[in-house]
């Protein structure tokens, strides 16, 4: 994957999510702080040891919220679909 240089600086996008690893500001800790943004607004950090343990991380996240999603997406056409279903009723 990737070295693990300490100014190594990570910044992509990954299924409509963009992702940020840098090196921990605090070198007293060392590590790489990681980020998940969409919209400009972040989802989920933390802090890893190496660059690969913040691409394990932002993965394991990024593929969790897409499950999550496309359940939400699912219910909410279900609830449509059983909605226009009752309408109809109440229409007879």
């Amino acid at each position: 994957m990737c070295g693990n240089s300490y100014t190594e600086i990570v910044e992509d996008t990954i299924d409509g999510f963009d992702i940020y690893i840098e090196p921990n500001p605090d070198q007293y800790s060392g590590g790489y702080v990681w980020s998940v943004s969409k919209n400009n607004e972040e989802l989920e950090s933390g802090l890893v040891f190496t660059v690969d343990d913040g691409l394990k991380e932002i993965h394991k996240f990024i593929n969790t919220s897409s499950l999550s999603y496309t359940r939400n997406i699912i219910k909410d056409l279900g609830s449509e679909k059983s909605s226009t279903l009752n309408n109809e009723k109440l229409a007879e």
